[in-house]
């Protein structure tokens, strides 16, 4: 299981978590979202044998500040990422502690 607390900061059309290269799941957005938590369960099968994963996050139309208005950062942004947990327990057992 992992479970990742994020913020978005304006609506965003999809972001997609991959898993070693391969994808996992695509969370859609279609309004602004304070920090929440998202969870999603790693099938067993999906973890190498030596138990590296390589996890990454794709923002399908990610905005900069200065796009927005809000600032003159031209750097092109989707979420932000405030802690992630792994665990092998129940989803009860793997949440991410509040910031």
């Amino acid at each position: 299981m992992l479970a990742a607390r994020i913020r978005l900061s304006f609506a965003l059309d999809h972001v997609r978590l991959s898993l070693n290269g391969e994808p996992l799941v695509t969370w859609n957005y279609t309004r602004v979202m304070g920090q929440h938590v998202r969870q999603v369960i790693i099938p067993a099968d999906r973890v190498p044998a030596d138990g590296s994963l390589r996890i990454r996050f794709d923002v399908t139309n990610p905005r900069s500040p200065q796009e927005l208005g809000t600032g003159q950062d031209e750097r092109r942004l989707g979420v932000a990422l405030f802690g992630i947990r792994l665990c092998e327990r129940s989803a009860a057992e793997c949440l991410v502690p509040a910031s």
